[in-house]
């Protein structure tokens, strides 16, 4: 081999090696996005899980908030029943008082 055939196939190697170099530049740039992707979907995950946990708390509080509630709704209906039966108890005596004594003044 001469000279010049040795530089050729030299030139063709150095040509096939940064070609190579290049493709291999070109995935590990895909690769470095593709992490950067990640690191960005585990951060939105993360807010994600923080504001779910911050909804069961909300949630947790006015299910509290609820069963409060309802106890004391419950508590006024037993209150406003015995009252609803003395007023009514009050009005059957005052009418029985009427109505005897408009009997016995007869």
């Amino acid at each position: 081999m001469d000279q010049n055939s040795l530089e050729e196939l030299f030139k063709k190697h150095l040509q096939t090696d940064n070609h190579r170099l290049n493709r291999i530049e070109e995935k590990i740039d895909k690769l470095a996005e593709f992490v950067v992707q990640i690191a960005r979907v585990e951060e939105k995950l993360e807010m994600l899980e923080a504001s779910r946990d911050k909804m069961g708390e909300r949630l947790g509080s006015l299910e509290t908030k609820q069963l409060m509630t309802e106890n004391s709704i419950s508590n006024h209906e037993k209150i406003l029943a015995s009252l609803t039966r003395l007023f009514w108890t009050v009005v059957t005596t005052a009418a029985s008082g009427i109505a005897g004594g408009l009997f016995f003044l007869r």
